[in-house]
């Protein structure tokens, strides 16, 4: 799976339809990264925005990583990195377990929850 060479730059990085805090902010470093070792910008995009047949990382609780992988038998807190492929397409995942923050926090709202600073977003940083 070839995400990004010196003449192109054809992957996307594909998040859920209602993402996290987390999920959107682990994309966003993906982007600055790849970004930095290349001066590829990859696209952030919505999972059913997602071009079919381009090269795709799924960061979090996607459908598509749902086809593939149980997240029931990951540990809370726990996460797993895979590449799955097809006969016509191969796509990297990288999904994990949030659940201690979502039993206290109510489900992932994306309010509320711990900035990397430490603080505590308010509720205008809600996803809804």
């Amino acid at each position: 799976m070839v995400l990004v060479t010196q003449a192109s730059c054809t992957g996307q990085v594909v998040i859920p339809a209602k993402p996290s805090w987390i999920e959107a902010n682990a994309a966003t470093e993906i982007v600055n990264h790849v970004a930095a070792a290349s001066s590829c910008k990859l696209e952030v995009v919505l999972e059913s925005k997602m071009a079919t047949g381009r090269p795709a990382i799924f960061i979090g609780n996607t459908e598509a990583a749902s086809a593939v992988f149980d997240k029931a038998t990951l540990r809370p807190e726990g996460y797993a990195v895979f590449v799955a492929h097809s006969a016509t397409s191969r796509a990297a995942f990288i999904i994990g377990d949030d659940s201690p923050a979502d039993s206290i926090l109510g489900k992932s709202t994306g309010c509320n929850e711990t900035w990397p600073n430490g603080k505590m977003t308010d509720n205008s940083d809600c996803r809804r």
